[in-house]
């Protein structure tokens, strides 16, 4: 009989899922410090919506947080801690409170001709008017931004790439 009266737990509504990815031909040794250096990097476009501020200082490690903010108008911000880190391969950060809760990883992978870099935001959205204002302006915004980071990045490197095969041949 008291099972017919026990009060069911609410479960959070499951994270969801968006994906980035690019493919740069150029090695893991060129490409896994520059990702990493992600939203503090030279290469990070001058225009993101997306805006980092390391707070504290130190080297990137397990602990380190960010307060990230979207520019624009109603653009939130929000605090990130790196959770996972292994150098030149993946970095993680985790969101626990504000207008995102979830998980952002940047993952680097050697391929044979090259490296691919995926970005993965696994999130639940918080609070009505947030959820209203990320399905109508942000989310295709964010989207735009990641191509935009992304496409950034493949540049840089494919910049770099192409001056050390120019210094190269001038030596030769």
């Amino acid at each position: 009989m008291s099972a017919l009266f026990k009060k069911k737990v609410k479960k959070p509504p499951a994270l969801k899922l968006n994906h980035h990815f690019v493919f740069i031909e150029a090695s893991i040794n060129a490409v896994g410090p520059e990702a990493m250096s992600w939203g503090e990097a030279s290469w990070w476009p001058q225009d993101s919506r997306l805006q980092f501020r390391r707070l504290g200082e130190g080297t990137l490690e397990i602990g380190t947080q960010f307060e990230m903010k979207v520019k624009g108008f109603m653009g939130p911000t929000f605090v990130a801690e790196v959770t996972q880190l292994i150098p030149n391969r993946l970095l993680e950060l985790t969101y626990r409170k504000g207008f995102i809760i979830g998980q952002e990883s940047i993952r680097i992978e050697e391929r044979a001709n090259g490296t691919r870099i995926d970005y993965e935001l696994k999130y639940r959205i918080t609070g009505l008017l947030n959820v209203v204002l990320w399905n109508l302006f942000f989310q295709k915004a964010h989207d735009r931004n990641l191509r935009q980071i992304l496409d950034a990045l493949k540049e840089y490197i494919m910049s770099l790439k192409a001056m050390h095969q120019e210094r190269q041949m001038g030596d030769g």
